[in-house]
């Protein structure tokens, strides 16, 4: 998968549930390297659901033990560390 297409992907999913935790506020583009949780489209319980998404879009097992925090800080650095032969 192409970068563009997986932020494209990835951001879409990121709206989706932060309208779910905030049906009154709206969504706006997020940038490439943008922090996730201070931004507020992750929290600590949305990183589950974060995990669940990168494995079922990219087809690949999330060994949670062997990241690091960072590693799910941006779109960015998911997309390096998981999709590595297209980073």
């Amino acid at each position: 998968m192409d970068r563009q297409d997986f932020y494209t992907k990835l951001q879409g999913f990121l709206h989706d549930q932060y309208r779910q935790r905030h049906p009154d506020k709206e969504t706006r583009p997020i940038a490439d390297t943008a922090n996730l949780f201070d931004s507020g489209y992750v929290d600590s319980f949305g990183m589950v659901n974060l995990i669940l998404f990168i494995e079922g879009t990219l087809g690949v097992e999330v060994p949670i033990e062997s990241y690091q925090p960072e590693t799910f800080f941006s779109m960015k650095a998911i997309y390096e560390t998981f999709c590595p032969a297209a980073a």
